[in-house]
């Protein structure tokens, strides 16, 4: 959940106690119930020998492995993408953080509109438009097998290469270009999780940490915080790889414990840091 960013004065008010955790590989999950896991789809491709290419994405699906025939939508809205965002290995964001369930994930689906066109020299030298047939790729979609475990509590991001240049086929006749579907996906773990419990554990507390985005301190800034269990137990989720400050802020506001804060929380992509506060 997010916070309002005043947040920050209580973290930077806090005198620092050290506390040290440790990494495991395997999260005791019964500990804390994780959220949904979240996926990001990006894009991506070198340029190709064309002026300019305009993609029309309608909608980006996968589908979950036991349910072959229930593809998920993840975009309830079209986006429009250009490689003119694309070229040189540059990335262009698909889908960002939407909520995915748990399980193997079986196939990404990239469904085209029928609005793509691409920009070529014509015999003058001269920049000319032409659209390009996507006619596959609009009625079923360009699918890519994954056969990805998705973990419950974390974020998954999938790479598209849209290998562009090799993919356009000039049949020779003027204005005549379609659209193959040569690509390539490439799968990443992008957060890791903090969890552990609390004493005494029959305390309600809120744990958070702020996520700078590796950028200075900007109204962006997002708090991911979590409130401990009837047994003190907590788990922060999807937080991107990084070191925190872990703030602990006993909920009723009369507590005989005060808030902390424990320094130098190290998170790494796909572990879990395991830590056991005590007030």
């Amino acid at each position: 959940m997010r916070i309002l960013n005043t947040l920050k004065l209580s973290l930077l008010s806090l005198a620092f106690i050290s506390l040290s955790g440790c990494h495991n590989s395997e999260s005791n999950t019964k500990n804390a119930a994780l959220p949904e896991p979240t996926i990001s789809v990006k894009l991506v491709d070198e340029s190709g020998d064309f002026e300019a290419l305009h993609l029309e994405v309608a909608k980006v699906m996968v589908n979950m492995e036991g349910d072959e025939n229930n593809w998920i939508p993840l975009n309830p809205d079209q986006k429009d993408l250009s490689t003119v965002n694309l070229s040189n290995g540059k990335q262009d964001v698909l889908i960002n953080k939407s909520l995915i369930p748990s399980g193997i994930l079986n196939r990404l689906k990239l469904v085209l509109g029928d609005n793509s066109t691409i920009v070529i020299k014509n015999g003058f030298d001269d920049d000319e438009a032409y659209d390009l047939k996507t006619s596959k790729a609009q009625k079923d979609g360009l699918e890519l097998g994954l056969g990805q475990r998705i973990r419950p509590g974390f974020a998954y991001e999938f790479v598209v290469d849209f290998k562009i240049d090799e993919s356009i086929v000039f049949s020779g006749q003027p204005g005549d270009i379609s659209l193959t579907s040569l690509m390539s996906v490439a799968t990443e773990m992008s957060s890791g999780i903090i969890e552990g419990s609390i004493s005494p554990s029959d305390e309600p507390t809120m744990i958070s940490i702020i996520d700078t985005k590796e950028t200075p301190e900007t109204d962006d800034d997002e708090v991911i915080s979590a409130y401990t269990n009837y047994l003190g137990h907590f788990a922060l989720s999807g937080v991107p790889t990084g070191t925190y400050q872990v703030l602990l802020k006993p909920v009723d506001a009369n507590s005989k414990y005060k808030a902390m804060i424990i320094p130098d929380i190290e998170v790494i992509d796909g572990e879990v840091t395991f830590i056991r506060p005590v007030l």
